[in-house]
């Protein structure tokens, strides 16, 4: 309302509310019979006022033109209307002062409670639902139990398909006979058959699982039924895992944890997941052929765009500068007030040249901060080779215009109600994107860009198999000569996964061309 509005009665203010809405709906109320609820009795009388004049008049002129008929409803019984016309206004200071004051209140009542009151108890029936219910999807508590090798032990024994496996382990090392195992479950006949590969430390039971590159042998925990939810949920649900999709969270799971049929399970997790269902749609279908750049080496070329506007934050931010390298498909997110050139180049060279150093080659759209003469210059004094989509065509920058959608989609299962928190979120959602292998290269984009695999909370539920407990420190020369060895390594192997995803993609993606041949008459 403008400020003269504010100064309405309260029955000029009640029927400006009707004007305004019959207006913004006029397209289905016009024609049609249509009655009008309101908690206002004096409104009853509208159509009976007499000798209206100057701005009454003109009201009763735009509803003259419809049918309606307007009933009174108490205020007790007009909640849904009223619940409505409170709902809080961010850039209201009365409204902010108020949610403060009720904050503190809030603060003080609680206070109170916990010194004159006892704990609650969780019945029964509130410990069952779906998912959604068990898991709190966005929560991040610290106090999560960390799991013993002697719980761990006590967990696999107690496991119908687990249990025998381990016992047998205990005694004996050759496989069981087969007549011991075919009254058991398809569960237990799949770890008979992965005999050889099981081997025992500390009494529980792990699966030897040989690398990508052939060069070492991991240990993965047998995960009993009674874990399995508990992994399931760090893998996907957790604040640091980002809601991904089933084939990161698998790949995220598969470097320490094994149970028998935990692809399905993974794949009804991440599809059974309210979230996820709720804000990921389809992905969008193009008809052009498929024109590739490869990239052969960390920082040879990089994307460059810019995602928003979005709703300004608490801290101010609206837009976020979103980079990417072609290689190694590590991203940075950077949230911004505005995408001036002044600001996007400031970022660019404080926050990402400054910390990785400078491109070869640097791919953006044609945004006017990307054109601008600053941005230009900044690239020649700094050698990058800039280059930019077609006009009108942003899918040539294909590769972070899906991150911004993925961005979006992660940020979204995370954000407050209000989605004024999202700038506060993007380090966590970022590192989750960065840890999950990516299905271009077959490695998490950190394993590419630092050499290793970032930790995360999924990795301490469990203490790390015993052999891997006090490793002795490495000299730092012999550490960069295996660093360089490593990254030597995945570096190849992904250059090859590059070479067969990018084919891959090309030829399913080419099914659907439909090319025009034009005739050339002499």
């Amino acid at each position: 309302m403008s400020k003269a509005e504010r100064n309405y009665c309260v029955t000029r203010k009640e029927l400006l509310a009707i004007v305004a809405s019959v207006k913004h709906f006029h397209h289905y109320l016009y024609g049609a019979k249509f009655l009008i609820r309101t908690d206002h009795g004096a409104l009853r009388w509208l159509t009976n006022f007499k000798n209206p004049e100057g701005q009454l008049a003109r009201w009763l002129e735009t509803l003259s033109i419809y049918h309606y008929e307007i009933q009174h409803r108490p205020g007790r019984l007009h909640g849904n209307a009223d619940a409505m016309s409170r709902r809080p206004c961010t850039d209201c200071r009365f409204c902010t002062n108020s949610e403060a004051k009720e904050e503190v209140a809030k603060t003080e009542t609680g206070n109170i409670f916990a010194i004159t009151n006892a704990p609650a108890t969780l019945s029964d029936s509130d410990a069952t639902g779906s998912q959604s219910e068990v898991v709190n999807q966005n929560e991040v508590s610290p106090w999560y139990h960390k799991h013993t090798q002697a719980e761990l032990r006590e967990m696999q024994l107690n496991d119908n398909d687990i249990g025998p496996i381990l016992l047998w382990k205990d005694v004996q090392e050759s496989r069981p006979d087969w007549a011991q195992v075919s009254p058991g479950s398809p569960a237990l006949k799949n770890y008979w058959g992965q005999w050889d590969r099981l081997k025992r430390k500390e009494g529980v039971l792990y699966r030897e699982l040989e690398s990508d590159s052939g060069n070492s042998v991991m240990l993965q925990l047998i995960v009993p039924k009674k874990l399995q939810q508990e992994i399931l949920t760090q893998a996907h649900n957790h604040r640091l895992s980002g809601h991904l999709m089933a084939k990161k969270t698998l790949g995220r799971i598969r470097d320490k944890f094994y149970w028998s049929g935990y692809r399905r399970s993974v794949e009804n997790w991440c599809r059974g997941c309210d979230q996820c269902a709720s804000r990921k749609g389809p992905s969008k279908k193009f008809n052009a052929e498929l024109k590739q750049y490869g990239s052969g080496h960390t920082m040879q070329r990089c994307a460059m765009d810019i995602m928003g506007p979005l709703p300004k934050s608490t801290r101010g931010n609206r837009y976020v500068l979103v980079i990417a390298d072609y290689f190694t498909k590590w991203t940075e997110a950077y949230p911004m007030a505005d995408m001036e050139a002044e600001t996007v180049a400031r970022l660019l060279v404080e926050q990402f040249i400054c910390r990785y150093g400078v491109p070869d080659e640097l791919h953006t759209d044609q945004g006017r901060q990307f054109e601008s003469e600053l941005f230009q210059h900044m690239c020649r004094l700094l050698d990058i080779n800039k280059t930019r989509t077609t006009p009108f065509h942003p899918q040539s920058d294909g590769m972070v215009e899906r991150f911004n959608r993925t961005l979006a989609e992660m940020l979204s299962a995370v954000v407050a109600k209000d989605q004024l928190d999202w700038d506060s979120w993007i380090p966590y959602v970022l590192m989750a994107y960065r840890s999950a292998e990516h299905e271009s290269t077959g490695f998490s984009p950190a394993e590419l860009m630092l050499g290793r695999k970032l930790g995360l909370p999924l990795s301490t539920t469990v203490p790390p198999p015993p052999d891997d407990v006090g490793t002795t420190s490495t000299a730092i020369p012999k550490f960069v000569t295996e660093l360089e060895g490593t990254l030597y390594e995945v570096h190849e192997l992904a250059r090859k996964r590059l070479k067969l995803s990018s084919e891959k993609q090309k030829k399913f993606h080419d099914k659907a061309v439909h090319t025009h041949t034009i005739k050339q008459e002499i």
